[in-house]
């Protein structure tokens, strides 16, 4: 139905606007549309004067929007019914987007919207419930919805179910995690290719090893971050700081059913060291701790499936000394293509405020290098990690 709707409507509208000055990129900028309204949003085009702080479409032109959900519930491994999550569920929604009727919202798979814009331009938002589907089952789903909406017959990845195919483990009882309710601020810079090849390759002189735009996002984030608290008297020396993120475990648990599974299937990788070694090491001794912990997946994945930890892995700490990242470049997201190419932007909209979050993206097109999305730290240590993520001035939306 999102296909069908984006497919017809908007065919339309640009056969009528053929040649229109309304299809050029707003003064607003590139990433105005997709920061202006938030969620999972692939941005073909720009809206004329939107700005990046506000929600909802604030600042451009809002033509209509049309709510589409998906089927209510679902099934979890194991054949028991998913409801939508209960409020303050750690696990609830993925993202949400410029998506009406949110009181109903928790009760489906998904919920999706397509906003339009006087301008041409249009605006896809999506939640998600995280007990269906991963990022990448999230991925899949937007990429599925462009191939129909290009009037492809079907999507060129077929969806795999193959839950059976995931271990079940005995589950130690643990109790529920503490929700410390955390008031944290929004922060979003620009890391410029030149600052990651320049870390990359102080990684190599120093390790002669190569690493990712991803590992230094994470070290980059997670030392500015524990730098900051650590300048403001919240954590002393042997303080113990965590960072965590979800690696992607299809290729060592599906084997051949890896393409086109849409449910969960992730592991949390998680660094802790103290807050000295952290705050005080070089960017690339951050590094090497976060690549240390990322060549253990197979090794923690295969002890994992037979029980072999005292602690489950998947019990997360949901504390001011954690930070959690999420990389959206890998997703799908940024490859979504309705008809009109790839997205202009993809942002995240909600965040969860007992979790201290980074999501690492791209900069809004044709702006190159990443893009680090954070709510992750409180008022009174904003500037110092700001100051220390990028002494230039913040990203301008």
């Amino acid at each position: 139905a999102v296909a069908a709707r984006v497919r017809r409507r908007h065919a339309g509208r640009r056969r009528r606007r053929r040649g229109g000055s309304c299809r050029q990129p707003g003064k607003g900028g590139a990433g105005g549309p997709g920061e202006g309204a938030g969620g999972l949003l692939p941005v073909r085009r720009a809206v004329p004067g939107a700005g990046g702080g506000g929600r909802r479409g604030e600042g451009g032109v809002h033509r209509r929007g049309r709510v589409v959900r998906g089927g209510h519930g679902g099934v979890q491994p194991g054949g028991r019914e998913a409801p939508g999550p209960p409020d303050g569920d750690p696990q609830g929604g993925a993202a949400a987007g410029a998506v009406a009727g949110r009181a109903g919202a928790r009760h489906a798979a998904h919920d999706a919207e397509v906003t339009e814009f006087t301008c041409g331009g249009f605006v896809v938002g999506l939640i998600s419930v995280h007990t269906i589907a991963d990022g990448l089952g999230a991925g899949q789903f937007i990429n599925a919805v462009g191939d129909y909406a290009r009037g492809l017959p079907k999507p060129r990845v077929s969806p795999v179910w193959a839950r059976d195919l995931i271990p079940d483990p005995p589950r130690m009882p643990a109790p529920p995690p503490k929700l410390e309710l955390l008031d944290l601020r929004e922060f979003t810079v620009d890391l410029t290719p030149d600052h990651i090849a320049k870390a990359k390759s102080d990684f190599f002189m120093s390790m002669g090893q190569r690493c990712s735009a991803f590992d230094v996002c994470v070290a980059k984030t997670w030392q500015s971050r524990t730098r900051a608290l650590r300048l403001a008297g919240r954590l002393a020396d042997d303080h113990p700081v965590h960072v965590c993120f979800f690696a992607n475990t299809r290729h060592l648990m599906l084997a051949g059913a890896a393409e086109g599974f849409y449910g969960n299937c992730f592991y949390p990788v998680t660094v802790t060291c103290s807050s000295a070694e952290v705050a005080t090491g070089e960017v690339v001794d951050v590094v090497r701790a976060v690549r240390d912990a990322k060549a253990r997946l197979a090794g923690d994945v295969a002890r994992w499936a037979v029980g072999g930890f005292a602690q489950d892995p998947y019990e997360l700490r949901f504390t001011y000394d954690s930070l959690f990242v999420s990389d959206w470049t890998r997703l799908g997201f940024l490859e979504a293509d309705y008809g009109w190419g790839a997205p202009t932007h993809v942002v995240p909209f909600s965040y969860h405020p007992f979790m201290a979050v980074a999501v690492i993206g791209a900069p809004p097109a044709p702006k190159i290098g990443a893009r680090v999305m954070t709510m992750c730290v409180e008022e009174a240590h904003l500037p110092e990690f700001r100051d220390q993520m990028n002494p230039s001035p913040p990203a301008s939306n």
